[in-house]
């Protein structure tokens, strides 16, 4: 290979004398030389209207469709670099998004750590990653064909083409631009390896490819791209036709004649590429496995897939030619007409033909239409991740520079004899440049906040379920319920299995005092997904705020079966079973609670409340006293410790004051009974049943003191003992049965058989 060492080109160096001067499809092109001459100020000019175009983007939001996601809402990542934000950034299957990319999660990191979240400056970093792939893409093509208008000329159809607005005015596309940064320089880095190749001249190539991965796996086609840069521009083989065929030998009856690098040599060398591809691919499965988002082939069979994506390259080349109602994204289909699969393949296999008749004549052809069928292929949606569109225009960042390609040498190369295409083609070039700026202006405007984004998807295509879900979020969070309600709907209506808008009316409806609709919506939300947590939690919520404490019960004791570590479950139900009355239970539930998130205030309120109703002030004022801590501006909460501090205080004073009664006078029943009470009330069990001791020698016959005993006993959760004096206390007379089948005290003595049994001789059910 050739170098020339005026221009530092490494472009292919295989041509003849006929062909010096002119491009490879042989028109000589004087234009070239004025942009040879000033390419640096044409692309300065082209780098600063790109910058023009986007600027706006400087005043936009974050928008609520993964930028929060990727950063308002992941706190690792809004709190900058940290060592806990780097691990989890590099940890297959960690990722909020569960897609490994941790260089853009890093980029991300960087924008926090130097901008907080300032949206402005987190979307003008995005324009300038854009900037600097133009800049890049010019600097590639020149660099390996010597030709700087055509070059100029794809950059700038890249730069301002309104297909590229997602990649540049989404935060969240930080992905696809970073990643197509290092793709630009691992292309570079090849091109100056083929100039005079090397392990030292190669190491930057894997480098580069390496960061691109880390940034989007979606450079796994970049080996496949060296391959035909290795046709074209850069030469490094040939095909010429074989007018000689016949004879025996191969060569003699081969279609094409092959010359330059062994072919052979070019695969060896690219194969640290190729495994690097597949550890990517290896990867990236591996982390959508864990983060189970990789769509179910029965949502969307394989053959609809495929379908899908044999149209797909239609619609991209219709989008790239006629770039209107562009929007963020569109919906995957139910069905596609057997018409539209026929024609777009056989659309594609004519091109495909076409391309391979002109690979000799016009090789950008080829190259150019392979870039594009080719880097496609990871997003087609063969593999489905999350929320599938049928197309999108960011997955074309990267391909559609094929299709540039064949326009910037195949018009030209059409046009060649034509004597006026000196300035007619620069004034059309021109001419199709401003449009396209123009159209790219508005478009990024759409991307100014949630409403005008979602506005205009539903605009697009009113069926846009995504939009209308997203537009009522958008709308609920400003306050404008009947607007947000309206868009729900529409939503549920084309897709009315979508759980997320479901919880969203839901949601609404709660907001706004309709427990009915509120109820009716996060039903079918449990419906089409039983384990939804959030769904079943919201509406056991619901139920209990409408006091159907039972359903409420039902319901999230249905969630602790989905996830038994959820606090929230199991403080609702300590209330609820407090409420009617099952204080054993609801202690139960509350304590499991406090295990799991003991910073819950709410929950030691609650065992506070039921331990003062159980007696057990001590133990209720810890609880208040933690509840106070953990929220010390509530007042609620400090009003129930003072007053559990008053009544312990009053309780002490009354004890000792009946202890010292009783030395004067031992048997005073009525003292006595006060005191017990007391001690019960203290959780002082065995002083309590010393007083009821000396209570029964004075009074052998009250049926009262026998029954206290039983309920001290049965505090003691000795059972055997708590029914053998509940018995004691029916034979002397104590017959207050309903009082018997509520008292918390007998709670875990009425699930015995002894009681049952007791029970039933005295004719009185045991429920």
């Amino acid at each position: 290979m050739l170098r020339n060492k005026k221009e530092g080109r490494f472009c292919g160096a295989m041509t003849d004398k006929r062909h010096q001067g002119q491009t490879v499809s042989g028109t000589v092109e004087n234009n070239e030389t004025v942009f040879s001459r000033h390419r640096s100020l044409f692309v300065i000019l082209l780098l600063f209207f790109t910058l023009a175009v986007y600027w706006q983007v400087s005043g936009h939001e974050f928008v609520h469709f993964d930028d929060d996601v990727y950063i308002t809402e992941n706190a690792l990542v809004r709190d900058g670099f940290s060592r806990d934000g780097l691990l989890w950034a590099f940890n297959i299957g960690g990722g909020e998004a569960f897609h490994w990319h941790p260089l853009t999660w890093l980029s991300h990191m960087m924008d926090c750590e130097l901008f907080g979240l300032d949206s402005g400056m987190h979307h003008l970093m995005n324009v300038l990653f854009h900037v600097l792939n133009v800049f890049l893409l010019f600097l590639l093509v020149h660099k390996m064909t010597g030709a700087a208008g055509k070059s100029l000329f794809v950059a700038a159809l890249f730069a301002l083409h309104p297909i590229n607005v997602d990649s540049v005015a989404w935060a969240a596309e930080r992905k696809n631009l970073l990643s197509t940064s290092f793709w630009m320089l691992a292309m570079l880095a090849y091109g100056y390896y083929v100039l005079r190749p090397g392990v030292a001249r190669y190491f930057p190539v894997i480098a580069m490819f390496i960061l691109g991965l880390l940034a989007k796996p979606m450079l796994v086609t970049l080996p496949f791209v060296l391959l035909l840069m290795d046709y074209w521009p850069l030469k490094r083989f040939s095909l010429t036709v074989n007018k000689k065929r016949g004879g025996k030998d191969n060569r003699a009856m081969s279609l094409f004649l092959y010359q330059g690098v062994s072919f052979t040599r070019l695969i060896i060398e690219k194969l640290p590429l190729f495994a690097l591809s597949g550890l990517s691919v290896l990867f990236s499965m591996t982390s959508l496995q864990h983060g189970g988002v990789v769509a179910d082939s029965a949502l969307s069979p394989m053959g609809l897939r495929l379908q899908n994506a044999i149209t797909s390259y239609s619609a991209y080349m219709l989008k790239s030619l006629v770039p209107v109602n562009l929007t963020f994204f569109y919906p995957y289909p139910d069905a596609v007409a057997l018409w539209a699969v026929l024609g777009s393949l056989g659309f594609v296999l004519l091109i495909t033909v076409w391309a391979i008749r002109l690979s000799i004549r016009a090789p950008y052809v080829l190259i150019g239409w392979l870039w594009f069928l080719g880097t496609l292929v990871p997003v087609l949606g063969i593999v489905q991740v999350g929320l599938w569109p049928a197309i999108a225009e960011r997955w074309a960042y990267v391909p559609l520079i094929g299709l540039y390609v064949i326009v910037a040498w195949g018009v030209p190369d059409c046009l060649r004899r034509l004597r006026s295409a000196k300035t007619f083609l620069p004034a059309c070039a021109v001419i199709l440049l401003v449009l396209f700026a123009g159209m790219t202006w508005k478009q990024t405007g759409y991307w100014k906040n949630d409403v005008t984004l979602f506005s205009h998807g539903v605009r697009v295509n009113p069926g846009n379920f995504v939009a209308h879900a997203n537009l009522g979020k958008a709308y609920g969070e400003q306050g404008r319920v009947r607007d947000a309600i309206y868009h729900f709907e529409q939503a549920v209506a084309v897709n009315p299995n979508d759980v997320m808008v479901l919880k969203n009316l839901g949601r609404i409806h709660h907001e706004h005092g309709d427990a009915d609709a509120a109820i009716r919506y996060y039903s079918q939300a449990a419906g089409y997904s039983p384990d939804d947590v959030q769904a079943r939690y919201a509406l056991g919520c619901v139920y209990a705020e409408q006091e159907r404490t039972d359903e409420a019960i039902e319901e999230f004791l249905s969630i602790l079966n989905l996830d038994d570590r959820h606090a929230g479950v199991h403080y609702s139900l300590g209330v609820l079973f407090a409420k009617k009355g099952e204080m054993n239970k609801a202690i139960e539930y509350l304590t499991a609670g406090l295990n799991i998130d003991p910073a819950d205030a709410g929950s030691h309120s609650a065992l506070g409340v039921i331990m003062m109703n159980k007696g057990r002030v001590d133990d209720a004022i810890g609880h208040f006293q933690e509840a106070s801590r953990i929220q010390p501006d509530n007042p609620r909460i400090r009003n129930h410790l003072d007053a559990a501090l008053e009544y312990r205080e009053k309780r002490n004073a009354n004890i000792a004051a009946l202890e010292q009664k009783l030395q004067g006078n031992p048997n005073d029943f009525d003292s006595l009974s006060k005191l017990t009470l007391l001690y019960s009330t203290n959780n002082e069990n065995t002083k309590a049943l010393d007083s009821l001791f000396r209570m029964k020698e004075i009074k052998p016959d009250n049926p009262d003191v026998y029954y206290n005993i039983a309920c001290i006993y049965a505090r003691e959760h000795k059972i055997d003992q708590a029914v053998d004096w509940l018995g004691k206390s029916v034979e002397k007379g104590f017959r207050n049965w309903g009082f018997i089948l509520i008292d918390q005290d007998l709670e875990d003595v009425r699930a015995t058989d002894a009681f049952r049994d007791l029970m039933s001789r005295e004719r009185i059910p045991a429920h």
